[in-house]
């Protein structure tokens, strides 16, 4: 496995998981949930039973759910492929709204950088080209553009659907944690020695 994988695990169990009282963050303690309003239902580790029906939620492992995550959405959005810190982006958008709203939004971002992708929301060779390139000399060249429209894609989510708006500030809260954990995981990439 790549070696962003686990640290982008990590980051989604931070923002998926849910504790025993007096136990936040500690992963021996992680706890089944239903969020009244969210449509996912019964969920532990993020792993929710609407998108998983032939998984048993409530007895669901860790190590159960690493693997879903990277069989899934890790391996499904080409996340191995694209540079440090995109992969991570890719990653929790596709595990917080779904693989192909992760694709549109990666695609999107990189026809901001001049380039002509079909937006058909998968993540094949093209897109992970144009990717790699954009970032040959810093990843923010795609990830500034590309956290800036998750921001927007959660602020249309919420003015569409009234019930959602509850859930709004933590949506961006998340993403400005992203954006603070890419910066730390990132390494210097460049000639100036500058952290891309």
């Amino acid at each position: 496995m790549k070696d962003n994988f686990i640290p982008s695990l990590g980051f989604v169990f931070r923002h998926e998981c849910e504790y025993e009282p007096g136990h936040y963050g500690d992963l021996n303690f992680v706890r089944t949930e239903n969020v009244p309003g969210d449509d996912g239902g019964l969920t532990k580790w993020g792993i929710d039973a609407a998108d998983h029906p032939g998984v048993d939620i409530a007895a669901l492992t860790q190590e159960q759910a690493t693997a879903i995550y990277h069989d899934g959405e890790w391996t499904t959005c080409m996340c191995e492929a694209l540079p440090d810190g995109v992969d991570t982006a890719v990653f929790d958008e596709a595990v917080n709204t779904g693989c192909k709203e992760s694709a549109l939004l990666l695609q999107h971002a990189i026809n901001l950088n001049g380039y002509k992708l079909d937006l058909d929301g998968s993540i094949g060779l093209k897109t992970v080209a144009a990717a790699l390139a954009i970032c040959s000399l810093s990843r923010w060249n795609l990830l500034k553009p590309l956290i800036g429209l998750r921001r927007l894609h959660y602020q249309l989510i919420a003015a569409r659907n009234p019930h959602d708006r509850q859930f709004l500030a933590g949506w961006l809260n998340r993403v400005d944690d992203l954006e603070r954990f890419i910066s730390g995981l990132a390494p210097v990439d460049n000639a100036a020695g500058v952290k891309a």
